[in-house]
């Protein structure tokens, strides 16, 4: 008779552990993470319809070739911008208004010479298209008169930093660490300009982030030679994707072909603030009516096709 002896559990164990080096046990399945990337996100964020508005001081200098003393133009106002749309590339087409526009120049004749350009601005329709890093294309002006286009077109691009390329880096960014932004800009009427912009991630306060640039242009057009700088400062609300201040100085000398030239010298703050009213004029109260005999305003066309090296 044969009896069935019991090994002791260590032997089962010994063996399963033989086996188990054989045929081998599942590796545990660790979850994979993407690597953190270093630094603050430097964007504008947007939506349809939203609006911004701010409060802007210029101040333009205008030298002509043979004057000891420049034109002077120092004006104060309010202006807002709404994004229209959206495209699917993300990038925002807005349109644009000043109101409340002010001359305040040091002198009489100054403030007289600023009162038509104040006119000038608050009249003028403009739009642009704007990228989430800053930068500003396609920037159109209308509704005004030939005489005062260019100076009214130079301050519209100075208030949006318009044509000049991307301000802000494709990627995060580390507080202290800089980068570069370089654009070469057509001109319509032929020719181009080349900016060499230097930008800083400088300081950052609570989600607001400081970031300073200087940078250089030289271009041509028509045989005017254009060569300038620029330096200034910005303040980006990250987590809200919104710009809360700006301000610029930048002065370029233009060069004609036949020996004459002119320089401009023009500063530009731009500082966000919350309006609880759209610009737009507040209609007559109904118990004092227009009166019946006063004629409508005719409406303007608008100017287009005139072009200017700016």
């Amino acid at each position: 008779m044969r009896f069935l002896c019991y090994r002791p559990l260590s032997v089962f164990l010994s063996g399963f552990l033989w086996l188990s080096t054989l045929t081998g046990c599942p590796s545990p399945v660790v979850p994979s993470v993407s690597p953190q990337v270093p630094g603050d996100p430097l964007s504008l964020m947007s939506k349809a319809k939203d609006k911004l508005s701010g409060l802007v001081k210029v101040r333009l200098e205008k030298l002509d070739a043979g004057k000891k003393k420049p034109d002077i133009y120092n004006l104060q106002f309010e202006e807002e911008h709404v994004v229209e749309s959206i495209d699917a590339g993300g990038g925002m087409h807005v349109s644009g208004k000043f109101f409340n526009v002010e001359s305040q120049g040091e002198t009489a004749k100054e403030r007289k010479a600023g009162d038509k350009l104040a006119r000038a601005l608050s009249d003028m329709q403009i739009s642009f298209d704007i990228s989430s890093r800053g930068e500003v294309s396609n920037l159109d002006v209308r509704n005004v008169p030939d005489a005062l286009l260019p100076d009214a077109r130079l301050i519209a691009i100075w208030v949006y930093g318009a044509e000049r390329g991307a301000l802000f880096d494709a990627g995060p960014v580390v507080l202290g660490k800089g980068w570069k932004s370089r654009a070469q800009i057509p001109i319509p009427s032929g020719g181009s300009k080349k900016w060499d912009i230097n930008c800083s991630y400088a300081k950052r306060s609570g989600a607001v982030a400081t970031v300073l640039f200087t940078g250089t242009v030289t271009g041509q057009s028509g045989g005017v030679q254009l060569a300038g700088e620029l330096k200034g400062e910005v303040r980006l609300d990250t987590e809200r994707g919104i710009l809360t201040y700006s301000e610029v100085d930048a002065q370029a000398v233009y060069k004609i072909p036949d020996g004459g030239s002119q320089q401009n010298h023009i500063t530009v703050t731009w500082q966000k603030q919350d309006r609880q009213a759209p610009p737009s004029s507040a209609p007559a109260p109904a118990s004092a009516p227009a009166p019946a005999s006063a004629p409508a305003p005719a409406s303007g066309e608008p100017i287009q096709g005139v072009t200017v090296l700016n």
